[in-house]
């Protein structure tokens, strides 16, 4: 039996927001990676989940070009989709390497 350990994180904010998450952001890129690391031989498969720009409440006063999306373009199924793949970076929704 195959185990994953998903970890969420955000990719980009604005303005005074993004000073708060920078530090977190790098945070979870570089535990995660340790982690992967830690654990390749153990049959656990560690996964960081990159959204991209996505619509959400707390980014409603920005302005949105054409790489913004509605959560539902990053739902479970897109998740899984990507994790199929073998990827230790999941990017959704996946622009073709552009989020």
């Amino acid at each position: 039996m195959e185990l994953y350990a998903l970890f969420l994180q955000s990719l980009e904010t604005e303005g005074e927001l993004a000073i708060m998450f920078m530090e977190p952001k790098a945070m979870v890129t570089t535990f995660t990676s340790g982690l992967r690391q830690r654990l390749h031989k153990s049959n656990v498969t560690v996964v960081t989940i990159k959204p991209g720009f996505v619509d959400t409440p707390m980014t409603a006063k920005f302005n949105k070009g054409v790489l913004w999306v509605k959560p539902n373009k990053v739902a479970k199924k897109k998740i899984v989709q990507q994790l199929i793949k073998k990827k230790s970076e999941v990017y959704v929704p996946y622009f073709g390497g552009l989020s």
